[in-house]
This record gives structure tokens, C-alpha cells and sequence, in this order.
């Protein structure tokens, strides 16, 4: 009987240890690790030398926390935004919408119209990738004669560029609703 008592003791101080235990959760430094990942995302937009003179750009950007911000621009070569984010699966990405400049007249005979854009990120974890997107080329490096700017210009008026990036480094590229 006192052997019984022993057993059944040792069985319930094991069912209690058992039910204490959250096996959905792995444990150890690694899992600390990983919980604890953030991501450093930089969106950059590089714009041909006339763009502007052409054309007026609003970029719509992933904030963050998945909301979306906007930006408004209307010359410069460059705009680059950085987040960071510690949510997961994090969308990283934006959308350039280009459209002719009302009532301005194009007064060169050419203009250089090259749109690229990048996206690159790194997680604290050491994980990182980057891509390059070029959206109007310029029929490699020429200029795009007045005539045809108009026109180039309402074929790329949207322009979305996107990644989901998961916790463990993982990227897949996608298209966002905007």
C-alpha cells in the first residue's frame, strides 16, 4: 500500500509538472531570439533627371504597423523612407502613382524618364535581402522624345513594388490594395 502511495504521488507531481508546460512554445535562447525580431526596411525611389519637369509622382508606402503612409513629391532624384517593424508577416512595399503635370508645356526635345525603385531589409536576426525594380528605362539610357512622354507616362501610371517578409528571414514577392 505505501508503495501505491509512492506512485500514485510521483504520477500526480508529474501530471502537474506536465499541465505547467506550454508545448506550442518552444523554449531556449533561440526562442528568445526569435520572438524578439525586428525588421529595418528602406524603400528608395530613384528618379530620371527631366522626371519632374514631366510628371508628378504621389508614393504611398507600408508604415511600420501595416497602415499606409503617403508622400507627395514634385522634384529631387531620390526619396527614401526607413521602417522598422517588429510585427510579423511584416508587408513591406509601396506604390508609385505618376501622372502628367497639367498645363505645363515640355520645352525639351528629350527627356531622361527613368523610374527605379528598390526595397531592401535586414532582420535583427542577421537576415537580409534587396531588389531592384526598374519601372521606366528610357530604352536603355536614351532620352524619351517630347512627343512620347505623355504617352509613357500614362502607361506606368501605377506602380506597385512588395514583399512579405516572415520572422524567420523569408521573403515573398507581392502586389498590395493600395
Amino acid at each position: 500500500m505505501k508503495d501505491k502511495m509512492l506512485l500514485l504521488a510521483v504520477m500526480v507531481g508529474f501530471l502537474l509538472a506536465l499541465a505547467g508546460c506550454d508545448f506550442d512554445e518552444p523554449w531556449g535562447p533561440d526562442h528568445q531570439r526569435d520572438r524578439d525580431v525586428t525588421a529595418t526596411a528602406t524603400y528608395t525611389v530613384e528618379f530620371g533627371d527631366d522626371f519632374f519637369k514631366a510628371a508628378k509622382v504621389i508614393i504611398y508606402y507600408k508604415t511600420a504597423d501595416n497602415n499606409y503612409d503617403w508622400d507627395a513629391l514634385t522634384s529631387g532624384s531620390k526619396w527614401t523612407r526607413t521602417i522598422k517593424t517588429s510585427e510579423f508577416p511584416a508587408q513591406l512595399g509601396y506604390l508609385i502613382e505618376v501622372s502628367p503635370l497639367e498645363g505645363e508645356a515640355l520645352t525639351q526635345e528629350t527627356y531622361d524618364m527613368t523610374l527605379t525603385g528598390s526595397i531592401s531589409a535586414t532582420t535583427s536576426r542577421g537576415d537580409s535581402f534587396s531588389n531592384v525594380k526598374t519601372f521606366i528605362n528610357n530604352n536603355e539610357g536614351l532620352a524619351v522624345p517630347a512627343d512620347r512622354v505623355d504617352k509613357l507616362i500614362k502607361s506606368h501610371s501605377s506602380n506597385v513594388f512588395g514583399y512579405i517578409l516572415t520572422r524567420d528571414g523569408s521573403t515573398t514577392q507581392t502586389s498590395f490594395s493600395f
